[in-house]
């Protein structure tokens, strides 16, 4: 079973504009090369037809981003390397420095969305940190917690946290999710509570983005407080 997404963020949204957008950016190298006007027609259709693996390899890295595979990155950095080795190859025929330049924002801003998605990836609303096969306990540290949505409401454990998000493996079969909820958490005593987004789901277990807001909105503890108690005491997911 795969991740399945609810959510999709920002940053994925714009790394898919950005992946699309690529072969037309090499398309307008390949005019500036060649002295041809990038809205000329004839001269698209002969780059599209020589060069339409970049368009092939840009759709089918954006559907990896979408699904938000692990493996995207692997996608994203052949990606990348492609589109600049073509355009680096157009540079060295006439030594244009307009087209240098272009490599030089080209690449900057391929390395800071290959980065940032890295990231992305490892935030733990992605990562439900088990495997669909697994027997038994999906976590060795046990934090049991609750999840409240509207009339509906799951019990369960987390498999994966930090400060922004979990990963909540839930003990009951889930007949109903709703956008947003309040994750209930019980530690020594104490209810710890927070909003969050409902941002993807992987077998019987849902990945949780929390809603922070600088100031409490109700008397009472929330994750902020739950984790600080927690990585005090070096409690990591397993």
């Amino acid at each position: 079973m795969r991740l399945e997404l609810f959510h999709k963020s920002i940053l994925m949204k714009n790394l898919i504009i950005y992946l699309l957008i690529s072969p037309f950016f090499l398309h307008i190298i390949s005019s500036i090369d060649s002295g041809y006007s990038a809205f000329d027609e004839n001269h698209f259709k002969e780059f599209f037809f020589s060069y339409y693996w970049i368009f092939i390899l840009s759709i089918l890295t954006s559907r990896m981003v979408f699904l938000a595979r692990s493996y995207s990155r692997i996608f994203i950095f052949f990606h990348s390397l492609a589109i600049l080795g073509l355009s680096v190859s157009f540079f060295w025929g006439n030594f244009n420095k307009f087209i240098l330049i272009l490599i030089f924002l080209f690449t900057l801003f391929s390395f800071l969305f290959f980065l940032l998605w890295k990231l992305e990836l490892n935030e733990p609303y992605l990562r439900p940190n088990f495997d669909i096969y697994q027997i038994g306990d999906k976590s060795l540290i046990k934090i049991n917690c609750i999840l409240k949505m509207k009339e509906v409401s799951y019990v369960g454990h987390l498999t994966n946290w930090d400060q922004l998000g979990c990963f909540m493996y839930i003990f009951n079969p889930i007949t109903e999710l709703y956008q947003t909820a309040i994750l209930e958490v019980e530690f020594e005593g104490q209810i710890f509570s927070q909003n969050c987004t409902i941002v993807s789901k992987y077998e019987n277990a849902v990945g949780l983005r929390f809603i922070l807001q600088k100031t409490n909105s109700f008397f009472g503890h929330e994750w902020p407080d739950f984790y600080a108690i927690i990585a005090h005491r070096g409690y990591l997911p397993g």
